[in-house]
């Protein structure tokens, strides 16, 4: 079982009622990030990070439920959800809501 990792507004990812990350918020940072692609392949809110430094081609990013979520983010990966997260006025943060 991976670990998760979530950009997330909510105190606790898993209750984000008032505080989601809206879709069309998620969509609008695909759309403005060149180094993102949507991946539809593996569902309509899903990314790839396309110039991970290390041509990781399994590098990650999906949208559900007000937050947006990645398992077994390398260091790398996890730069850039934080870079995200800024953007987004949000935080990264583990399963157990410990931030990152």
């Amino acid at each position: 079982m991976g670990r998760d990792i979530h950009i997330t507004r909510a105190r606790d990812w898993k209750q984000t009622d008032g505080h989601q990350i809206s879709e069309s918020e998620w969509r609008a940072v695909i759309d403005a990030d060149p180094e993102l692609s949507a991946d539809p392949e593996n569902g309509p809110n899903a990314a790839l990070w396309v110039n991970h430094p290390e041509g990781r081609p399994d590098a990650w990013l999906d949208w559900s439920e007000g937050n947006v979520y990645t398992t077994d983010a390398c260091a790398a990966l996890l730069g850039k959800m934080i870079s995200i997260a800024e953007r987004l006025q949000a935080k990264v943060v583990d399963d157990d809501n410990q931030s990152l």
